[in-house]
């Protein structure tokens, strides 16, 4: 799979999340009203793994971060996993002001562009998540995922970072293989402003 490149101006607001829709463009509609919606939020059973990899290739073994959702009516409450996210390694380069994202497997694969300041924001595809409801009723689904990031890196030196970030899912936003639907499952049914959101701060290479 061919690592794709996001620039880093694209549509994002100091505060998330930003509703992105298809694969283009600015004017996306803000699904939020104030900082407290995410500690209103709703918790998840389950959590995602992340993890950081420093420039010789050494991983740190990713650790569990707690989810939450909001903006979901009519979701299932709480949400629940029925596999685990794709884990998620994040790599800074300092020097090179960019930073490398990718899940072991590969599904999720991306390079973002720090800014001279050395914060960031950006979107990519997130991957499969499979939860044991979507609310219907109807027991497990899957959904594929669209992902946003923002954050800030403080930087030690090139390797030894500590970053700061604010992750976003939208179950319903990402795009859907044509040789996965059906093979995994069924789709999930959740309003598509339904969002999973972590707020980790990652220390890469002992920092």
């Amino acid at each position: 799979m061919t690592r794709r490149h996001v620039p880093r101006a694209l549509c994002w607001l100091p505060i998330l999340p930003i509703l992105l829709i298809g694969s283009t463009g600015c004017g996306k509609k803000d699904l939020l009203s104030s900082e407290a919606t995410f500690e209103d939020s709703a918790p998840v059973k389950g959590s995602v793994s992340l993890g950081t990899q420093c420039a010789d290739g050494s991983i740190q073994d990713p650790g569990p971060h707690t989810l939450r959702l909001w903006s979901c009516p009519g979701g299932p409450s709480p949400a629940e996993f029925s596999a685990p996210p794709p884990a998620l390694i994040f790599s800074v380069d300092c020097t090179k002001k960019v930073m490398t994202v990718h899940s072991p497997d590969r599904s999720v694969d991306f390079i973002v562009e720090l800014r001279p300041n050395l914060t960031f924001s950006a979107w990519a595809e997130g991957g499969a998540l499979h939860f044991q409801d979507d609310g219907t009723g109807l027991g497990p689904c899957v959904a594929f995922s669209s992902l946003g990031l923002e954050g800030q890196a403080h930087c030690e030196n090139r390797d030894r970072v500590v970053a700061e970030m604010k992750l976003n899912w939208w179950p319903m936003l990402g795009e859907k293989p044509p040789s996965a639907v059906g093979r995994m499952g069924r789709l999930c049914r959740f309003a598509e402003g339904c969002t999973l959101s972590a707020r980790p701060r990652l220390r890469q290479c002992g920092a």
